[in-house]
């Protein structure tokens, strides 16, 4: 992609957020070329690179809307999983997120029971237990860009030994077919 020397020097009086939408967007950028008469009476072309949004109107892409976003996290240490249940609720809280309480439940307890050695009697056992502590949450109200950067910023800072589950419960419109039935079956005549 070629800048010449007028549009390069435009473009760095923008800010390095639009310059590298400039640079890596190329669908964005649409080229247009002025003539401009100097004070020489000589000629000059240059281009200029503006930011358009290619073909806005013709997508017009609805974004998801989500009703609520259940979030289970597992792990075997409470005090991992309290501190990371208080991170995430102070998330929601900055970024004005309708969330729910946290809801504990009963920690499951799985028992293992193994020979000390490979040939060892019955008598030389060892019992281990593994217990896996739940906490439920869910938040509400969501769009499909928000939920979708909620979500990332909570996975990439989930600490070791924590397991999250995310259910999704998103509004959508009905089917063509059962809203064109409807307004056949609610036309005047159908009424009387």
């Amino acid at each position: 992609m070629c800048i010449s020397f007028d549009a390069f020097n435009m473009l760095a009086a923008t800010s390095t957020a639009v310059f590298s939408t400039l640079l890596f967007n190329r669908n964005l950028l649409q080229t247009s070329t002025k003539l401009l008469i100097n004070q020489n009476n000589s000629l000059k072309i240059s281009s200029v690179r503006n930011l358009v949004a290619e073909s806005a109107a013709k997508n017009l892409e609805h974004d998801k809307l989500f009703k609520r976003i259940d979030l289970e996290l597992r792990g075997h240490d409470p005090e991992v999983l309290s501190s990371y249940t208080t991170f995430v609720s102070n998330v929601c809280d900055h970024l004005e997120i309708e969330k729910s309480q946290v809801t504990e439940t009963p920690h499951l307890k799985w028992l293992l029971t193994t020979l000390k050695d490979k040939f060892a009697k019955k008598k030389y056992k060892v019992q281990y237990e593994v217990r896996t502590y739940i906490r439920f949450m869910h938040v509400k109200y969501l769009t499909g860009s928000t939920a979708s950067t909620f979500l990332e910023y909570i996975e990439r800072n989930i600490p070791e030994g924590v397991a999250m589950k995310v259910t999704y419960t998103e509004i959508c419109n009905l089917p063509k077919m059962i809203t064109s039935n409807s307004t056949a079956n609610s036309s005047p005549q159908s009424l009387q």
